[in-house]
């Protein structure tokens, strides 16, 4: 499932150059840069997607393969920067933002599977 989340959104927002909650006109109004950027994102999120399909094409999944523990720390190190930094926003705002948005935040979600993971709990 993850594989395939990140292959859908990282193949959309480089397409585009925005996220799938922006509306194509606030995507077309978006300075050059933070088109780079999204689709700098995307290339992340690609290139997880390329990690993930790698283990999972070789059968390297289980909690029992080198590979796949491997894998799952440089996807735990991914999605952890990623929720620190939305953490960092968070906090930042100095409770302007939404908590239980946080929570929900799929990198904090992700992070915590792939910790888990690389912790041996499955």
């Amino acid at each position: 499932a993850h594989t395939l989340l990140e292959t859908v959104f990282g193949a959309v927002i480089f397409h585009r150059g925005g996220y799938p909650y922006e509306s194509a006109a606030q995507t077309a109004s978006k300075p050059r840069r933070q088109v780079t950027t999204a689709r700098y994102h995307a290339s992340g999120l690609l290139a997880m997607a390329a990690l993930g399909g790698l283990v999972l094409a070789g059968n390297h999944a289980g909690g029992d393969s080198e590979v796949g523990r491997v894998a799952s720390r440089v996807l735990l190190a991914f999605h952890g920067l990623c929720a620190t930094s939305a953490a960092v926003e968070y906090v930042t705002s100095r409770g302007g933002g939404d908590f239980k948005r946080l929570l929900l935040n799929p990198h904090v979600l992700l992070s915590a599977a792939f910790g888990a993971h690389v912790g041996g709990w499955f």
